[in-house]
């Protein structure tokens, strides 16, 4: 029997496994994608992901403007509602106080809830990769992509729990007074999913593709 020489395929793979070496993808919500729109909130939105993350405990310094309603105080959003209409209307504002958020997880609980989803295209692209179907960059970048997407959706599925009746409350009486006052930041439709307000906090996630180098030293 012939005997083949495939020195140069074995150098190619060893090439590609090198090339893998070191790489990951990350995803979440980072620093460089933090910033925020309504900054009169006073918050970036790596500080509002890991609020909701991880749920928390936040010693408000007060200045919330609110009404009383037939179900006690609806509290309104101070950036969108505007300091000439809380000084028009003598709205009062709240004063230092402690708010309980609990924890509502869309990025360890999307890796929980597509784990098996995350795997296979985990495996498809490491194959595609040593077949020389795909570079690992872009193999990380596809991947970084789906389980960005899975986030995502997770997010606008909702996710429990459900917001507080004050907080649905809220919600509908910021868009009405919108649609009183014209005011197109705020006559939209109230929506009262956990984590869904602006749209700012599920488009700040996304992901980057990283390159750890290693030394003949060691890590």
């Amino acid at each position: 029997m012939p005997v083949s020489d495939n020195r140069r395929g074995m150098d190619k793979l060893r090439r590609t496994v090198a090339a893998m070496h070191g790489m990951a993808v990350q995803v979440g919500v980072f620093g460089d994608d933090s910033a925020r729109k309504d900054e009169g909130n006073g918050i970036s939105n790596v500080r509002l992901a890991a609020v909701h993350e991880f749920g928390a405990t936040i010693d408000h310094p007060g200045g919330t403007p609110y009404i009383w309603g037939s179900d006690g105080a609806l509290f309104l959003n101070k950036s969108k509602l505007g300091s000439s209409a809380r000084s028009k209307f003598n709205i009062p504002v709240t004063k230092a106080h402690k708010i309980k958020i609990p924890e509502r997880s869309f990025i360890r609980g999307a890796f929980d809830q597509y784990r098996a989803l995350i795997a296979a295209a985990s495996d498809g692209f490491n194959l595609a990769v040593l077949d020389g179907k795909m570079t690992p960059r872009s193999a990380m970048e596809r991947l970084g992509l789906i389980i960005q997407g899975l986030i995502q959706k997770r997010m606008s599925r909702g996710i429990g729990p459900a917001l507080a009746r004050s907080t649905v409350k809220r919600k509908q009486m910021m868009s009405a007074v919108g649609r009183r006052m014209r005011k197109k930041s705020m006559a939209g439709p109230a929506n009262v999913k956990p984590l869904i307000d602006t749209g700012q906090l599920r488009n700040s996630v996304t992901y980057r593709v990283t390159k750890r180098v290693y030394t003949s030293g060691g890590r």
